[in-house]
């Protein structure tokens, strides 16, 4: 794999806005590392984007997936949609290139703040029917119950906060380091890693 997210903070600069987008129950591509990835970019504008709200983003009257968007550059968690998004939503998938193309949707105003909850207890046993999905909490990948996964609790965890290895660019050569959000093998990472102009 290649890594071009190096290369969004020239796109940006040229004025070429960006969308990165993820599936929530994508195992593959987790929506959580790419919006992490995301929020850690640096460019000019990190701030601005690190702070920007998680707009509701509606398709007939119904939210569909979560948008955040600053100075050009847009990331989408889109709901109930797999590592193939566009075939798992299709009519979401259409509209969001459309809105893209045209210049974007505005975003929904903020919702009032709403006063903080207490903590919940434990989440109990996940009822029939229901499935699991990997999301961050205390910093860290985990699987917890969810109503709108499909996957199991073994299939969650076999990929959530899975330790693997990604290649990075650490004082100026390319090494393989663990990373919660890559499941490369270490062998797989060391196969390319340090091949001239490859980052992965």
């Amino acid at each position: 794999m290649i890594n071009y997210h190096t290369l969004i903070p020239d796109l940006l600069a040229d004025g070429i806005r960006v969308l990165i987008y993820a599936g929530d129950l994508d195992y593959i591509c987790n929506w959580l590392g790419n919006m992490k990835w995301t929020q850690a970019m640096e460019w000019p504008h990190k701030n601005d984007f690190v702070n920007a709200p998680n707009n509701d983003y509606k398709l007939n009257g119904k939210t569909v997936a979560k948008l955040r968007t600053s100075n050009g550059f847009s990331f989408m968690q889109v709901f109930e949609a797999g590592h193939l998004m566009p075939m798992d939503q299709p009519e979401v998938a259409l509209k969001m290139v459309n809105d893209f193309i045209s210049g974007g949707a505005p975003p929904a105003p903020p919702s009032p703040p709403t006063p903080p909850s207490p903590p919940s207890p434990p989440s109990p046993p996940s009822p029939a029917g229901q499935g699991y999905a990997c999301v961050e909490k205390d910093q860290k990948l985990q699987c917890v119950p969810s109503a709108s996964s499909k996957g199991s609790k073994a299939s969650c965890e076999s990929t959530c906060g899975a330790q693997g290895y990604q290649c990075v660019e650490k004082d100026k050569q390319l090494q393989c380091v663990p990373s919660a959000t890559s499941k490369g093998s270490l062998a797989a990472c060391e196969s390319v890693c340090g091949k001239e102009g490859v980052v992965v």
